[in-house]
């Protein structure tokens, strides 16, 4: 299995290896993150979510709201599991 994604465009279908699972982020303007990114079906369209990976471990928990910022895969150059 390759932990390492590298396109050009992200695709739903490429990204499903890394969704929900500690990654390194490369967006399109250069900045890299470290977190996790997950689908949310809320409206008729996917959209997709970043936290870091300690807000992200509060969905099991359920303890708080998650602070999430909304992002757009077309977005995203690279992937890395960490």
């Amino acid at each position: 299995m390759n932990n390492i994604l590298n396109i050009n465009n992200m695709e739903a279908n490429k990204f499903r290896n890394y969704e929900r699972r500690p990654c390194k982020f490369i967006f399109r303007n250069g900045k890299e993150v470290f977190g996790v990114i997950w689908e949310t079906k809320k409206q008729k369209n996917a959209n997709y979510l970043f936290t870091s990976n300690g807000e992200f471990e509060k969905i099991s928990q359920k303890s708080k709201p998650l602070n999430c910022l909304p992002i757009r895969l077309e977005d995203l150059i690279h992937a890395e599991l960490l």
